[in-house]
């Protein structure tokens, strides 16, 4: 797992008190609320961690306190994560307390991912009111006065309106209120029709206001009917959607992840607005888009066309097995990235050619034990067709290299034979393995598991053909050779008989008397 680096800073201690009020008093509860900021190797971190949080009475060993806390696939947007923490009652008894967290990607299941930050992170003195509410309570104050009725503004601690109409305070600023719920409508009139701006933040800093219809957050002047200013995360809960209507573009940047529906009711039916989203976009469910979509580009001229300078790849990927399809300096790349077949399918989904992972090829075949091979079948399904087939052969890659002996022995021990394939019943000439093993094995493949002959290659006899024909030649050639010097020898013997015989005729006529 990659080395997690982590700086944090508490943005906020919020104790789980209940509101109090003159009726009733609600029970407090033993929960707080922990902000911090998540660097993840010099990073800012973004997207799902997991995290682990431990309670400790030492900032080093000591002994844990309260139950372990695991929080999973937190979404954590530019660094930032809230959690609630509730360690149980009894563990903030008035004695230091250090907050131990782990941290590990979201995509992990192991364990042992969790790496623990340093140093522990000591709790602020906020949750002892944990503490103040279990212990024994002091001495009750007197009693004050009664006040007069006042009005809500009133009640709220301001000030005298001066010279308005009963119920109308003016213009007041609120500070110091802490939490403030509101229940029902809160509207700002001046006389029966005319409202003004109503402005909630902090000091002279407005962080929400509702101004002439228009809502800003982080701006005291919104001008569109929402209008978010500044650096800014827009939540939505579980089960709460966001509608937007009549906008010509949305544009979303800095990573977002989240979930986006746009449409015209629940089931997000036709849009035509274009959407642009820059950096990173997870869809988690399904997703229908008309139009051209484009990746790293904003002009694309296809359904979906991905760019990226240099090269550029989609992946897809089930949790076991991931398909990469992409180009770049080399061409257009298809891969499966993990060590698995590459298949390929056609005609009602049936498969046609498989790449298997250690790189041989089948056609019609979904186990290939050769480089390329075809189904054992008589008819073209189990035959391939070319001009011509060139195998290497230089002696550049040869050693050992020997004259095949006796190959007119080895040939007369072949036999070519007339058959009928059994499972089609077509018509054939060629050898028997087993018969052709017996002879030259070298040219006979076999079976991986028994070993047994399956196949010839007829092409490599040829070599024990042209030296068979050479040992007859051979031998032909010393044959002629011999009956020639007979024939030479015969046609001396006969010419001297010829000229004795000439020589003899003359003699006799010599001695005949006249």
């Amino acid at each position: 797992m990659k080395a997690i680096a982590s700086v944090f800073v508490i943005v906020s201690l919020v104790m789980g008190v209940g509101q109090t009020s003159i009726a009733e008093a609600a029970p407090m509860g033993t929960a707080f609320t922990y902000q911090g900021r998540l660097i993840d190797a010099n990073n800012i971190a973004d997207g799902l961690y997991d995290f682990q949080f431990r309670l400790y009475d030492e900032a080093d060993a000591g002994t844990q306190r309260g139950s372990t806390i695991e929080v999973n696939d937190l979404d954590i947007i530019d660094g930032y994560f809230t959690v609630s923490l509730e360690f149980g009652s009894g563990v903030f008894d008035g004695n230091d307390r250090w907050l131990q967290i782990g941290v590990r990607p979201g995509v992990s299941n192991d364990i042992n991912d969790f790496v623990a930050l340093s140093p522990r992170q000591k709790v602020t003195p906020t949750p002892y009111a944990l503490y103040a509410a279990s212990g024994t309570p002091g001495p009750q104050g007197p009693q004050g006065s009664a006040g007069p009725t006042l009005g809500i503004y009133d009640s709220l601690g301001l000030s005298s309106s001066g010279g308005r109409a009963a119920g109308d305070a003016g213009r007041r600023d609120l500070y110091n209120l802490g939490d403030l719920t509101v229940e029902g409508v809160i509207e700002t009139v001046n006389g029966p029709t005319t409202r003004h701006r109503l402005a909630l933040g902090l000091g002279n800093n407005s962080y929400f206001n509702i101004g002439g219809g228009n809502v800003g957050i982080g701006t005291s002047s919104p001008a569109y009917r929402l209008d978010v200013a500044g650096p800014a995360n827009l939540g939505i809960s579980d089960g709460v959607a966001l509608r937007v209507n009549g906008l010509s573009a949305i544009e979303w940047e800095d990573g977002l992840v989240g979930h986006f529906i746009w449409g015209d009711g629940a089931q997000g039916n036709d849009f035509t607005r274009p959407v642009a989203i820059h950096n990173d976009l997870s869809v988690d469910g399904e997703a229908t888009l008309k139009g051209d979509v484009g990746i790293g580009t904003t002009n694309p001229d296809r359904q979906l066309t991905i760019y990226e300078s240099g090269s550029a790849f989609q992946n897809i990927k089930d949790g076991t097995h991931e398909l990469l399809m992409g180009v770049d300096s080399f061409g257009g790349i298809v891969s499966v990235y993990t060590n698995h077949d590459l298949v390929f399918r056609a005609g009602g989904n049936s498969e046609k050619m498989r790449i298997k992972a250690g790189g041989n090829v089948g056609i019609g075949d979904t186990d290939p034990t050769y480089r390329l091979e075809l189904p054992n079948n008589a008819d073209t399904t189990g035959r391939g067709r070319a001009n011509s087939w060139v195998t290497y052969s230089s002696g550049r890659w040869k050693t050992n290299i020997d004259a095949i002996s006796d190959p007119v022995e080895k040939v007369k021990k072949l036999r070519g034979v007339y058959f009928d394939w059994k499972k089609t019943g077509t018509h054939d000439i060629g050898m028997i393995a087993e018969e052709v093993a017996e002879v030259i094995p070298e040219v006979v493949g076999y079976e991986q598991d028994s070993g047994n002959a399956e196949s010839l290659d007829y092409g490599r006899l040829v070599a024990l053909l042209v030296e068979a024909v050479k040992e007859l030649k051979a031998e032909k050639d010393a044959e002629i050779a011999r009956l020639q010097k007979q024939v030479s020898d015969l046609t001396a013997r006969l010419e001297r008989m010829e000229a004795m015989m000439t020589q003899i005729s003359k003699d006799s006529l010599e001695r005949v008397p006249r």
